[in-house]
């Protein structure tokens, strides 16, 4: 059965085609009197394109996670497997005056609130590696991904000062700690 039908000039038919001059027309249903106009709609659609292709070119903000620091990486392992108590500052080669130490499923917004920066892309950090966060007078200098996840603060404790400790803790671990007052 033939489904196609004449229809006459002015008729709309159910998929919106508006026939003139017995051709038919794709226009927009409800256009014409209190309608837009065909350059009205140009621009709506410029300019809803305009912002499509600029909100999916806008990137969220992070740092870098420096996976590799030798020097670091390999001073907390020795510190991990001789037992033995060191300062942080001793296997660092940048100025820092501040860290911050966050763990696998940490929010992003809670390290964002923590920092007072963008650092990770994701909703939450998504590696089985600690996450340290230095900063420099309330900016983030350097972002370092230990690999092993054996790093832990005292109490829970996640911001600490350039001369927080490490001291061995339980099996495997180092806990950041302040240093005593006796020394």
């Amino acid at each position: 059965m033939d489904l196609r039908f004449r229809l006459g000039e002015g008729a709309v038919d159910r998929m919106g085609y508006l026939c003139s001059h017995g051709r038919p027309e794709r226009r927009f249903r409800g256009c014409g009197a209190g309608g837009q106009s065909n350059a009205d709609t140009h621009w709506l659609s410029v300019l809803l394109l305009f912002l499509l292709l600029t909100s999916c070119g806008l990137k969220r903000q992070s740092m870098d996670i420096d996976y590799n620091d030798q020097r670091l990486n390999e001073g907390l392992a020795n510190l991990v497997d001789q037992r033995k108590s060191g300062r942080l500052s001793d296997f660092t080669s940048w100025p820092w005056d501040e860290v911050h130490l966050f763990h696998e499923y940490t929010e992003r917004e809670f390290i964002e609130r923590t920092v007072g920066a963008p650092v990770i892309k994701s909703n939450f950090f998504q590696s089985k590696a600690s996450l340290l966060v230095f900063e420099n007078h309330g900016k983030p200098v350097k972002t370092i991904g230990i690999p092993a996840d054996y790093l832990r603060g005292q109490d829970h404790r996640v911001s600490w000062p350039a001369d927080v400790m490490l001291q061995p803790w339980g099996a495997g671990f180092l806990q950041l700690t302040l240093q005593s007052a006796g020394g």
